[in-house]
């Protein structure tokens, strides 16, 4: 067999075997659980600036079990804004306390489809935002200061 024989049917066994893979373990990567006290819920990661910034616009619903947790690189008053977003959300802001994660705020934004939305700015430093149906966090018992479990 010639060498470029080989190298071909290298790449094909190799694109076959990646296929396979990716079928029988699918990427979960970017799916994480969230648990407050009992309650666990499934949410979806917006890591990049890119996935942060488009991930609600222009939706006029939101599953009650569909939840965005928002993953910043460092603590910091992560401001938020509802341009062109359409339903109403609560933000649960999120950050590491004595080596537990916390609830350390809680706000209803309301939808803005103009240009001039209001700015969603917490009093604290923050590491994670976890975006869901507005009133879900009053619904679910979820306050300031609970603990929360990412996994």
């Amino acid at each position: 067999m010639n060498k470029k024989l080989k190298i071909i049917i290298f790449v094909c066994l190799g694109i076959i075997f990646f296929s396979i893979w990716v079928v029988l373990f699918p990427k979960k990567l970017d799916q994480h659980i969230v648990s407050f006290e009992n309650k666990s819920f499934q949410v979806e990661l917006a890591q990049t600036d890119e996935e942060r910034q488009q991930w609600l616009m222009y939706r006029e619903s939101l599953d009650e079990d569909k939840w965005m947790l928002f993953v910043f690189q460092n603590e910091w008053v992560h401001s938020f804004w509802m341009k062109n977003t359409l339903i109403p959300l609560d933000m649960i802001r999120i950050d590491t306390v004595d080596w537990e994660n916390r609830v350390i705020d809680i706000q209803t934004a309301q939808p803005c489809a103009t240009d001039e939305c209001e700015i969603y700015k917490p009093a604290w430093d923050s590491l994670f935002v976890l975006e869901i149906n507005a009133w879900l966090a009053e619904k679910y018992g979820i306050g300031v200061w609970d603990l929360v479990y990412i996994e």
